[in-house]
């Protein structure tokens, strides 16, 4: 299956050590596309790793070696 890079400014490059400790699954509203154009607005201030349409397409915008802003930004984590 093949997945197409379509990217997003709204990361932060790399992970400051952190690893991933879980897979978030979010639902998407509206269209495949529509999420394209609001994950690569920068004035979003979101983004996601993965999405997935109804016809079993996958879309990256965020590179798994950063971190997207699906659900919020670290700041000062304890």
């Amino acid at each position: 299956m093949a997945i197409q890079c379509i990217g997003s400014p709204n990361k932060d490059k790399g992970r400051e050590g952190y690893q991933p400790e879980a897979i978030v699954i979010h639902i998407m509203e509206g269209t495949l596309k529509g999420t394209d154009a609001w994950f690569k607005n920068e004035e979003s201030g979101v983004s996601a790793h993965y999405g997935i349409g109804e016809a079993s397409e996958i879309h990256q915008y965020v590179g798994e070696s950063d971190r997207a802003w699906h659900t919020g930004r670290i700041v000062s984590p304890t």
